[in-house]
């Protein structure tokens, strides 16, 4: 299961998810596309690496529920996956 949320607000927001339906689900990755600290910061051939994803760590699902952070200004994949047997 693949969750994509974007922030636009210029501060720091929390995701909440009801996994109840979904019991064995848990979050497994959560990548960030975001600039330094200019929110309208784009890659150039001197700064290739200005915008570029990185790995946060993933929050925990309790009682089937997860509280996700979610940076300022950002894009966000989440990925939930299920434990195999």
């Amino acid at each position: 299961l693949a969750l994509f949320a974007v922030n636009r607000a210029e501060r720091p927001l929390h995701l909440r998810v009801d996994l109840r339906t979904l019991p064995r689900h848990r979050l497994t990755d959560h990548i960030t596309l975001r600039a330094d600290r200019d929110p309208r910061a784009f890659n150039t051939p001197e700064a290739p690496d200005r915008v570029r994803p990185v790995h946060l760590t993933p929050s925990t699902v309790d009682g089937g529920r997860v509280t996700v952070p979610l940076p300022a200004t950002s894009c966000n994949a989440l990925r939930f996956t299920t434990p195999t047997p």
